[in-house]
């Protein structure tokens, strides 16, 4: 009997951790289940987040080149194929470096360092609330957008007299090999008082199995110069740019006064010191892609000025077409500056950052495509991530 007894309490016991065991995999089972789906409807809500900002302008349209704030947010470039993005509509999404005041007016720059210069109105900007807001995601999904250009190119300067420059380019893979290099070289001489901008006959070259290539310019001293060279580079199917400078601090700083017109005011740097010389004459192109290596330049009106204290010149570029504003000076001591103004992310490859922060998310879904932005071949990257948790 007592046998019995102890068979039956151990049957109990063993049915008893069966029944345990079995209730919480059904659990396990059914929150795995709950995670798979909530998993598959975040990703499916970056691939439909993607696809509309892909293939939609925004509200109106042409949002990107107006001084407007858009009442629909889309990337694409009006009147374009599925997968082309507005590098206008792009350039007001770029994060802002240091600010100035004109006019009672707060302009940020795009610029973070002696590269480039482009001052735009602070209420310019569409900022990532805005965004969210017009997306329908605020308050349940946050999103951060990635766009990076597909051929990270790479120019360094590696010899003085003459002028050489070093040429790096690898794309997701490492360095690529057969590339074709153009570069264009666009100067203004030290000596003189002339600020005129010379430009130096295209040279082309081929990477090599490193993705490296070497350009020389002969007769050129990069000690008697300010230059921006500028490179584009195709391979199979893809194109980028890269530059370089040996420009210090601007001269002259462009303030975009009107964005919708295109009209930019030049004034003088208050940071340069009056011992280089009191007045700034300028001389002004606009550096356009004309085709796969191919730079046109544009002369601008007023492309000659005297800038005084307190006198600024306004100029327009009346284009829509991206490109890059060269900004030639000379002091009254004969000093030279040459700045680039950036007009679209696409003219000098920029990359761009935009959105919230996915640290410490839980679960976050990355969707990606490769698209053009003018000519240049860039990728675009969405990480999505439920606020909910």
């Amino acid at each position: 009997m007592a046998t019995t007894t102890v068979d039956y309490l151990v049957s109990i016991v063993i049915v008893s951790m069966l029944l345990t065991t079995s209730i919480l995999l059904v659990g396990q089972t059914i929150n795995i289940a709950l995670i798979n789906h909530q998993d598959q409807q975040i990703t499916l809500a970056a691939v439909d987040l993607l696809d509309n900002l892909l293939q939609n302008p925004g509200n109106p349209p042409d949002w990107g080149w107006l001084s407007i704030q858009p009442t629909g947010f889309g990337l694409k470039w009006p009147n374009s194929a599925v997968e082309m993005l507005s590098p206008f509509t792009l350039m007001r999404l770029m994060q802002t470096g240091n600010s100035a005041i004109y006019n009672n007016i707060l302009y940020r720059n795009l610029g973070t360092n002696n590269q480039f210069n482009l001052y735009l109105r602070e209420d310019e900007y569409v900022d990532y609330i805005t965004a969210s807001k017009l997306l329908s995601t605020y308050g349940n999904y946050g999103f951060k957008l990635s766009i990076t250009p597909v051929l990270n190119i790479s120019v360094t300067q590696i010899k003085v007299n003459p002028l050489k420059l070093k040429i790096t380019i690898y794309g997701t893979s490492g360095p690529l090999s057969g590339a074709l290099l153009n570069s264009t070289l666009y100067y203004i001489n030290n000596r003189g008082t002339s600020p005129s901008i010379v430009e130096y006959t295209p040279l082309s070259k081929e990477s090599n199995i490193d993705g490296e290539a070497e350009i020389e310019f002969p007769g050129l001293n990069s000690n008697e110069i300010i230059y921006l060279a500028l490179v584009k580079v195709n391979l199979a199917g893809l194109s980028g740019i890269g530059y370089h400078t040996n420009a210090a601090d601007p001269f002259i700083i462009p303030v975009v006064t009107n964005y919708s017109e295109g009209k930019v005011t030049l004034f003088s740097n208050p940071v340069i010191p009056s011992t280089i010389g009191g007045l700034l004459y300028c001389n002004l192109r606009f550096v356009i892609q004309a085709g796969k290596s191919e730079f046109n330049l544009i002369k601008i009106s007023n492309s000659i000025e005297i800038l005084q204290s307190g006198k600024p010149v306004n100029i327009t570029l009346g284009t829509r077409n991206p490109g890059v504003l060269l900004i030639s000076s000379k002091t009254s001591q004969s000093k030279s500056c040459l700045t680039a103004m950036p007009w679209g992310i696409s003219s000098l490859g920029l990359s761009l950052i935009f959105g919230g922060n996915p640290r410490n998310q839980k679960t976050v879904v990355v969707q990606s495509r490769y698209v053009m932005i003018d000519k240049i071949s860039y990728q675009i990257k969405l990480a999505l991530w439920r606020l909910d948790g």
